[in-house]
């Protein structure tokens, strides 16, 4: 073979060697980890402009943030933080970001129900808030017999290190009106399937009803007859027994006796490693907030489709 043969043989071959590289590399770039436990919490962090002497924001700021860095969640849904509440736990924990909007004028005035996500690990594809209203696209709508505007806000996000996706949302039920909370179930079940489709879902929130609640119970009930689309009580299915009180409102008080939990984790499409109410107390030994954080670890099926 003389030399020109050579070279164009030897140049033949690398492009052909570049060719595979670059198919591979194509390829090496599709997230291929196994998913990892996604750790979820709801927390009502009670609105930061209350008199509440003792167990005022500026009292609870420090100890809420300290506690929710060691918490280590993964996905945090609040309930009545206002925008400079979300501002000071941003501050103070870099490695989220927030989702969601206030409810009064859809930007930052009044209370939110946002989400926090750890953007180091997930990516933001889409996101949203709609109102607890017959309206419910129509920006501080009230519904139905509420006294306030109501909202859900929710995302989607991707797992950078599997590229599964889900839906989270998070959610506060009007705490007067027994109408506003029963249609607002049956609103968030109809709402969050249509904008999940077949995507695995976690909802959180304060839904200021207990589990055996209509308000519930419609959270729960299958959007429409001609599909299996329904979301699932994280404790009820926990793989490990639940611990923590039973209770999750003590007003800053006392964690009352018996079954009195408001605050709720929903799933669908995951499944559910365990599930605990804490009770995070200050220095002083005082509550971190009036509500008690619910935390549940879930996991993608095994035979979940990434999407």
């Amino acid at each position: 073979m003389n030399s020109s043969a050579l070279s164009h043989a030897l140049l033949s071959i690398s492009l052909a060697f570049a060719a595979v590289l670059l198919t591979n590399s194509g390829e090496a770039a599709e997230p291929t980890s196994e998913p990892q436990p996604l750790r979820v919490m709801s927390y009502n962090i009670r609105y930061g402009t209350a008199r509440d002497g003792d167990d005022a924001w500026v009292h609870r700021q420090e100890p809420m943030v300290k506690y929710l860095k060691e918490s280590k969640v993964d996905i945090l849904g609040l309930q009545e933080a206002l925008a400079f509440q979300i501002s000071d736990l941003l501050e103070g924990l870099p490695e989220f970001k927030r989702s969601g909007v206030a409810r009064d004028d859809g930007k930052d005035k009044g209370e939110f129900s946002p989400l926090l996500y750890r953007h180091e690990r997930f990516e933001l594809v889409r996101e949203g808030t709609f109102w607890l209203s017959a309206t419910h696209e129509v920006v501080g709508s009230k519904g139905w017999d509420a006294m306030l505007p109501r909202v859900c806000s929710w995302t989607e996000l991707k797992d950078k290190s599997t590229g599964k996706r889900f839906i989270a949302a998070s959610t506060h039920f009007d705490h007067m009106g027994q109408e506003a909370r029963a249609e607002s179930g049956k609103l968030i079940a109809r709402r969050l399937k249509e904008l999940a489709a077949d995507l695995p879902v976690v909802l959180v929130g304060d839904f200021n009803a207990r589990l055996a609640s209509d308000p519930i119970q419609n959270v729960l009930a299958k959007p429409d007859s001609a599909s299996d689309w329904r979301l699932v009580d994280a404790q009820g299915v926990s793989a490990k027994k639940p611990t923590g009180p039973t209770a999750t409102f003590n007003g800053f008080k006392a964690i009352p006796e018996g079954d009195n939990k408001i605050d709720f984790i929903f799933v669908r499409d995951f499944v559910v490693l365990d599930h605990v109410v804490e009770n995070p107390l200050t220095p002083a030994g005082r509550f971190v907030s009036d509500h008690l954080p619910v935390i549940a670890n879930i996991e993608f099926p095994k035979e979940s489709v990434e999407k």
